[in-house]
């Protein structure tokens, strides 16, 4: 439309009379030529309509990012909070575990008392040391002791009024020693139907009327310590334990009558093992250890 600036400037430099007038249409030519390419650069940064400049998202607020109902943008992903059911789903295809579902299996490498200190265990599995439960634990505190498989020291539960069972140890396969003392109340202890292995047992001053026979491939303890337990009037599950008997304490139990199941435990020859037998009145006869 306006012709090439660069010729017009020579034809003016050719005909000195016309320089004057080309001069004047060349200045007005560029201003005309400059204020198109500005509106056309104007005009190329206006959005396209239905798509987003980056600042805003679509229903929200300018400049957020998915801050008003109906938004599209991504949830922030430092935001706190529970998980949702989906994730919680994803996290308990724990293999191995037989109590409360758990993201994750932990081991405690040390010893562990429960007390009015309270605590979780919900995850524990196995405590390489020992573990004590004390009177004053918290029941709720106890309770996540659900999932516990192993306690490679000694399991020790002493002083819990008002306990008559064990169901938090439902999982428990294998402790180094047991140690149930003092609950003259607890009376079940069929909860220990998993445990597989032990050490030495000891069950002291409790309700019980028969010796537990514990899991299906439990074969016994090389030292067993039955004291003060005075409804204890059964201990033929002796019968099914392979294991022969090096030390065995039975006290103050006034009901059992019966010992002839623990004559095939006891060793060939008893010279040099613990056996001690006290505060039996219902004991009439000790031939059925003679073997």
């Amino acid at each position: 439309m306006f012709g090439d600036p660069l010729r017009l400037a020579r034809s003016a430099a050719a005909h000195p009379r016309v320089a004057g007038r080309q001069d004047l249409w060349y200045h007005r030519m560029m201003r005309w030529l400059g204020l198109g390419i500005a509106l056309s650069f104007a005009c190329s940064e206006r959005p396209v309509p239905g798509e987003s400049d980056g600042g805003s998202s679509s229903g929200g607020e300018p400049g957020t990012t998915g801050a008003g109902p109906g938004t599209t943008g991504e949830p922030n992903p430092t935001t706190s909070g529970p998980p949702t059911t989906a994730e919680t789903t994803e996290t308990t295809a724990v293999p191995g575990l037989c109590g409360p579902p758990c993201p994750a299996a932990l081991v405690i490498e040390d010893d562990v008392v429960i007390d009015a200190a309270g605590g979780d265990f919900t995850c524990v599995t196995e405590v390489t040391g020992n573990l004590r439960v004390d009177g004053d634990a918290d029941p709720v505190v106890v309770a996540t002791l659900a999932n516990l498989q192993r306690v490679d020291g000694t399991l020790t539960v002493r002083d819990r009024a008002g306990l008559t069972g064990l169901p938090m140890f439902t999982c428990l396969q294998s402790v180094g020693d047991l140690n149930l003392r003092d609950m003259p109340q607890l009376t079940d202890l069929s909860a220990l139907g998993s445990l597989a292995q032990t050490g030495a047992v000891t069950l002291e001053n409790l309700g019980i009327t028969a010796l537990p026979s514990f899991g299906p491939a439990y074969e016994g303890t090389l030292k067993l310590f039955l004291l003060d337990n005075s409804q204890l009037a059964d201990v033929s599950a002796l019968e099914g334990w392979a294991h022969p008997l090096f030390a065995v304490t039975i006290r103050s139990s006034p009901k059992l009558a019966d010992l002839s199941p623990l004559g095939p435990r006891l060793p060939a020859s008893l010279t040099g093992q613990n056996i001690s037998l006290q505060d039996l009145p219902a004991v009439t006869s000790l031939a059925a250890l003679s073997g």
